[in-house]
């Protein structure tokens, strides 16, 4: 089993670690938002952005202690989004199989 998961972000590596308890628990509601979503085009919402900066923030204090949501704002693009979010769900044993979604949605 993986802990950490390392990425190359706007050309550095960060490294993601699993969400502990705590933060699955507080981070759901951003992934229910990211959930509700997929398949709408919803990537442009401010809250899916406002959503994925928070979950990538929590995951990125614990190697990042320095990380804010708007630094982590300014290091995920449209092309990295579903890598990311993918990084974070699987590390943290929140995703099952193949078009299941993130956090037992």
């Amino acid at each position: 089993m993986r802990e950490f998961i390392k990425l190359t972000l706007a050309e550095q590596d960060y490294t993601f670690r699993a969400l502990d308890l705590d933060q699955i628990e507080a981070m759901e509601p951003h992934f229910e938002t990211i959930n509700q979503s997929k398949g709408t085009n919803g990537l442009m919402d401010k809250e899916v952005r406002a959503a994925m900066a928070e979950l990538v923030c929590a995951s990125l204090k614990f190697k990042h202690p320095d990380i804010t949501p708007e630094r982590a704002r300014t290091l995920v693009t449209m092309g990295t989004f579903k890598q990311v979010l993918e990084a974070i769900a699987g590390i943290s044993e929140l995703k099952g199989g193949p078009g299941e979604g993130v956090a037992g949605q």
